[in-house]
């Protein structure tokens, strides 16, 4: 158990940072000088190994000591942590988790009454996810381009384009009754679009015949 303890201590070493899940914000070092000292006491081994767990437990100590004051700073106050978070190497590589982050930093700013700031926040966040979807379009990932626009939506809302656009991702994915609900709005706000009324016919049939299929007799 109290080694048990020790293995899920590790975090403090930062073995387990994310641009979006940053490690435990809490040192364990009183609880792993009580520990250390526990194992040691009960251990009724030669006195050589003692002093092998005692070694081993005073370099994990020490490790943990020097990463806790990188931790500690990160954790100092909410601007610290969403700095340290944009700055982090790997921030920019998921769109979603950069636009949630930038979302957070913008309603704590907002709680601070830094209306500039707080709207220069949302929209990065909303040009991340914009960009996201366009280069997930390019690529012809309508996964991914569903995802974000997922949380372009949740976030901000869709603008009637965007609304067409997840509509032909939930099309292209074979999803046709979710894609005519979102087309359907879609070709009300853009009645000249001849984009969302075509895809909207589209997602008519499919949908038609997926009803159909379903309410085939075995």
């Amino acid at each position: 158990m109290v080694m048990g303890y020790v293995a899920l201590s590790i975090p403090v070493l930062g073995l387990t940072e994310r641009p979006n899940f940053p490690v435990d914000r809490y040192s364990y070092l009183v609880h792993l000088m009580l520990v250390g000292s526990g194992i040691i006491w009960r251990c009724k081994a030669c006195a050589r190994k003692r002093l092998l767990i005692a070694g081993l437990l005073t370099v994990i100590l020490v490790a943990e000591v020097k990463e806790t004051r990188h931790q500690l700073r990160i954790w100092r106050d909410p601007e610290s942590l969403f700095t340290w978070m944009v700055a982090h190497p790997k921030f920019a590589d998921n769109a979603r988790q950069q636009g949630h982050i930038y979302v957070m930093w913008g309603r704590h700013l907002a709680s601070e009454n830094e209306p500039r700031r707080s709207a220069g926040m949302f929209n990065n966040a909303q040009q991340g996810y914009l960009d996201a979807i366009k280069a997930a379009f390019e690529r012809a990932d309508d996964t991914e381009a569903l995802s974000v626009l997922s949380h372009q939506e949740h976030y901000f809302g869709l603008t009637p384009v965007l609304r067409r656009e997840k509509g032909y991702c939930l099309l292209q994915l074979d999803r046709p009754a979710e894609a005519l609900h979102e087309l359907r709005i879609a070709a009300g706000n853009l009645p000249d679009d001849l984009r969302a009324n075509e895809l909207f016919r589209e997602a008519s049939k499919a949908a038609a015949a997926e009803t159909a299929a379903q309410h085939e007799p075995e």
